[in-house]
């Protein structure tokens, strides 16, 4: 059972706790082994003493660090077909003929992400209503996205990382520190 559940992208501490006792390992132990692990960057923890996190993503272990990236490389990418692997431009292709033709663009121009066109962008995943919750909170705690609009309601985000750059103040391009 522990070793299924370590095979899933990710997992609730609980799920794993449970599974570690029927093993023999108590809380205490797993949870040193998961500090160990996080630490080595063989899974992601985010407890509440290593920065404010939501108390959803405290609960979670990600056992596969890549998924995270692979989940976020859909939303945060290159704006131009030419600078984007096959998978992305076929995936634009496919949504440039759909009614989420607009979306797709004000991602891309302007960094506004909308709830129907993440679901096409994260159809892959096949993820349920939760697990998507969950990588939205993700984003959100690493200031990946932003909700526009009314706290809650998850309609619209902003991706700080895709908008334009031609809007944005000259310091914001390059800082005093960076010349």
């Amino acid at each position: 059972g522990l070793r299924a559940l370590c095979a899933q992208p990710y997992a609730s501490l609980q799920d794993l706790e449970q599974e570690a006792a029927k093993v023999g390992m108590d809380k205490d132990q797993l949870h040193r082994a998961l500090k160990f692990l996080h630490a080595t960057g063989s899974v992601l923890h985010y407890t509440s003493g290593a920065r404010q996190h939501s108390r959803r993503l405290q609960e979670v272990v990600f056992m596969h660090p890549q998924f995270i990236i692979d989940v976020i490389k859909y939303v945060i990418r290159e704006t131009q077909d030419k600078d984007v692997n096959d998978e992305l431009r076929a995936m634009d292709a496919r949504i440039r003929g759909t009614a989420l033709q607009h979306d797709l663009d004000l991602l891309l121009e302007r960094g506004e992400l909308t709830q129907s066109l993440l679901a096409e962008l994260w159809a892959k995943f096949k993820f349920k209503a939760q697990d998507e919750r969950l990588m939205l909170e993700l984003m959100m705690d690493f200031k990946l996205l932003r909700e526009l609009g009314s706290p809650g309601d998850g309609e619209r985000f902003v991706v700080p990382a895709m908008l334009p750059t031609t809007s944005l103040p000259p310091e914001f391009l390059a800082p005093d520190w960076w010349r």
